[in-house]
């Protein structure tokens, strides 16, 4: 059961799912998979912005107002996981196509781009370390319609 969601600066790595003897390096994937959202508003019809984003991992979510605080809270689960180019954390993004617009610019986004068109980005990789994955194009479905499959309806308010 996830707890209240946190300033990403109150994250708690201890809490990481332990990974035990079945952890080897060797595995391409961790076995812990996380979850990523931002949200974002139009100034006027000038321009877009990110405002707030959040991270579900393990049993926690977290949350950041600003692009530095993703780069730091980015780079401390890749130490505390040891993600590096040969071992991954699978993140899903239900919207990978529009949220890339935003985080492209702004954090590292090294190695492998796959996208069905210029504009539709199935995956990427960042810090080499994180696996974005478009959860969209995997169920083609709504995120209201995924929660009721799943027994977790949309929490209205």
């Amino acid at each position: 059961m996830c707890v209240l969601m946190k300033y990403w600066t109150e994250f708690d790595y201890d809490r990481l799912p332990k990974l035990g003897n079945q952890y080897r390096r060797d595995h391409k994937y961790s076995p812990v998979i996380a979850s990523f959202d931002l949200e974002s508003t139009n100034y006027h019809n000038l321009f877009a912005f990110m405002y707030v984003w959040q991270f579900g991992i393990g049993d926690q979510i977290v949350f950041g107002r600003t692009w530095h605080e993703l780069r730091e809270f980015l780079a401390n689960v890749k130490a505390a996981l040891h993600l590096a180019v040969q071992h991954k954390m699978i993140v899903m993004d239900h919207n990978l196509k529009y949220d890339f617009g935003f985080f492209c610019r702004e954090v590292p986004v090294d190695g492998e781009i796959i996208a069905k068109s210029q504009h539709e980005i199935l995956m990427c990789t960042v810090f080499d370390g994180f696996e974005f994955r478009d959860s969209y194009n995997y169920t083609e479905k709504s995120l209201d319609a995924m929660g009721e499959e799943f027994g977790m309806p949309k929490v209205r308010g």
